[in-house]
């Protein structure tokens, strides 16, 4: 009986102990543990944690620990107080380690999310220091958040807004959800849903845990596919975050290899961002496979803006500095392909440089460059290329269904305009373009092109032969607020010659030419009549002047004022021996015309035709 009574007595006590235990455990307030956390907290990431809601513990069916209103501080130079906000953070723990004194995180989750993250006007980043803080905060004593043996990380709702500069415009990105779920002791299983800038993105695939990505010099293999703006997108590499021994680590991110597709798109290559300047340094080489743009081209009416009004996508160039090296197998465009195209790209200050551009068009040899400056108010574009001995005649067989005329030439571009969206640039265009064709074969198609049926009044055609001799093809315009005014346009030709002027209105696509059509036969030289192109660029009409007509018959005073040949005469005075193309072409070249006594011989069939046509115009 004794030893009843006291065993009975000692199941009491134990059970009075663990029911007593059970019931502190079920009714503890962690609330009074509040400051404890926030100081843990801030031991882990280095910046000051506040919980301002709720702080409960459940132990059913699993211990649980609920937070809500959390906030991680912004250092004391941010525009914002807080660097992270969550809404509500629920971390659950396995019992049986914790009870050994080991951490085992079944799942940690954050919903309701904004991160802000930032640049001072020196440069600095706003979670700089907090990844280094986490990942040196080991100190053996089983805390560390990095090796608790996370299980499952979810994210709901998460929304980043991204400054580049204190100035500067506030970039949101939307995520609805995120999940990383462990395969394995060292992969998560990653889904990932939501909007991008706006556009929709559902990705899925393996990335490691968060111990390796805190771990300097550790491989970062990743690898995710799905869609992005409706288009598939899959990505695979390895990553490497620092080096082992860096003091800091997370200033370097470096790509070994990677690819990434985009619909038909795919690119190759390595890459490294370095966090450790005052703006992230991006130095990449990449190798692009055939591109066909129209594959990117939105078909079919959508509501919204329309594409000429809307803004280009510049941000990155307010975020990074950096080198790029591009090669592109080939570019194509409905008929027309580019190959070979290389060029290195520098971004520096918001200023991208595009150099040593080189390409294949048509035969012919693109060179040239281009800037792209946001560093101002307004983004500014420059251009400067030129494309030698291209097949200009392919080029215009492609654009037309026609073959007007046979032959090679320079294509030159000088450009500059600033504004946020194509009408922008275009209303603000300046500068000079210039096509030169020094020979080739002209034929008759061109003339009909030019005066559709008029051509029989005032042009002969080539006769029963389809082609004849093209002595040169000039154009050349000054862009002024999206004004093209001609400065020469000239075809000369063994049976023609056609000179020209007028504007281009590039922000309204409209045309308003004159074009002079003379022949070369001395006894049709009266019969000469000016032609006049206008309307809008996709469908202009073609008549001739009427005040040239009037002129003719006799019926228009002020017709007999304006001598339609004028316009030929700049180019007939250069002292070239009555040829007309070297001037034409050295004012197309931006050259001085050459002098008298510079070679030259007299082109087309009839002796003379410069010598009485000089006298005609004057």
């Amino acid at each position: 009986m004794r030893w009843t009574r006291i065993l009975a007595g000692v199941g009491g006590l134990l059970f009075l102990l663990i029911g007593g235990a059970a019931l502190y455990i079920a009714t503890l307030d962690l609330s009074r543990y509040r400051t404890e956390i926030e100081t843990l907290a801030q031991e882990q990431t280095g910046r000051q944690m506040t919980i301002d809601g709720a702080l409960e513990l459940s132990w059913t069916p699993a211990p649980r620990l609920l937070a809500t209103d959390v906030r991680l501080a912004n250092p004391e130079w941010s525009t914002q107080p807080s660097l992270a906000h969550v809404g509500e953070m629920s971390l659950a723990v396995e019992l049986w380690p914790l009870v050994s004194g080991d951490l085992h995180l079944k799942s940690l989750r954050l919903a309701d999310v904004e991160i802000e993250l930032e640049r001072s006007a020196e440069g600095r980043a706003n979670w700089e220091g907090v990844l280094e803080t986490v990942a040196a905060s080991d100190d053996g004593s089983g805390r560390d958040f990095t090796r608790a043996h996370l299980q499952q990380l979810s994210v709901e709702r998460l929304n980043v807004r991204w400054r580049s500069a204190p100035d500067a415009t506030v970039r949101t990105y939307n995520l609805g959800s995120l999940i990383l779920a462990a395969r394995s002791t060292d992969r998560f299983d990653l889904e990932l849903g939501g909007t991008l800038d706006g556009l929709p993105v559902d990705l899925s695939g393996g990335m490691p845990v968060l111990a390796d990505w805190l771990t300097a010099g550790t491989d970062l293999p990743i690898n995710l596919e799905g869609r992005f703006a409706g288009r598939p997108l899959s990505l695979d590499g390895t990553l490497i975050r620092g080096k082992a021994g860096d003091a800091r680590p997370g200033d370097r991110m470096e790509a070994k290899q990677f690819s990434v597709t985009y619909g038909s798109l795919a690119i190759s290559g390595t890459a490294a961002l370095d966090f450790g300047k005052p703006r992230p340094h991006l130095s990449a080489t990449l190798a692009i496979d055939p591109v066909n743009i129209d594959d990117f081209a939105d078909t079919g009416a959508k509501p919204g803006p329309n594409p000429m009004d809307r803004p280009f996508a510049l941000d990155v160039l307010e975020i990074l500095d950096g080198e790029v090296t591009v090669s592109i197998v080939s570019v194509v465009q409905g008929k027309f392909k580019a190959e070979e195209i290389k060029a290195a790209l520098t971004l520096k200050d918001k200023v991208l440089r595009i150099r040593d551009v080189s390409a294949r068009v048509e035969g012919g040899a693109l060179e040239g460059g281009a800037d792209i400056d946001v560093s101002g108010q307004q983004p500014s574009l420059s251009l400067d290329a030129a494309l030698l001995g291209t097949d200009i005649g392919s080029a215009l067989r492609k654009t037309s269904g026609q073959d007007l005329l046979i032959g090679r030439g320079d294509i030159i571009v000088g450009l500059s305009a600033t504004g946020q969206t194509p009408n922008q640039l275009i209303a603000t265009l300046g500068g000079r373009t210039a096509v030169i064709i020094r020979k080739g074969e002209v034929l008759n198609a061109y003339w009909e092109l030019l005066a559709e049926d008029l051509a029989t009044r005032f042009l002969p055609s080539l006769g029963e032969s389809p082609r004849g001799s093209l002595n040169c093809a000039v154009a050349s315009f000054a862009l002024k607020s999206g004004q093209a005014k001609s400065q020469v346009i000239l075809v000369d030709s063994d049976r023609a010659l056609v000179g020209g002027e007028g504007t281009v209105n590039l922000p309204s696509r409209t045309l308003d030419l004159r074009l002079v059509p003379q022949p070369k036969d001395a006894s049709l030289i009266s019969l000469a009549t000016p032609i006049l192109i206008n309307g809008p660029i996709e469908d202009p009409s073609v008549a001739p002047d009427p005040l040239s007509v009037a002129k003719d018959v006799g019926t228009a005073v002020v017709g007999g004022m304006i001598n339609p040949l004028a316009v030929l005469l700049p180019f007939l005075d250069s002292g070239s021996s009555g040829n007309p193309c070297p001037a034409a072409i050295a004012v197309a070249e931006g050259r001085e015309a050459p002098s008298e006594g510079s070679p030259g011989g007299k082109p087309g069939a009839i002796e003379g035709f410069f010598d009485k046509l000089r006298k005609a115009i004057e």
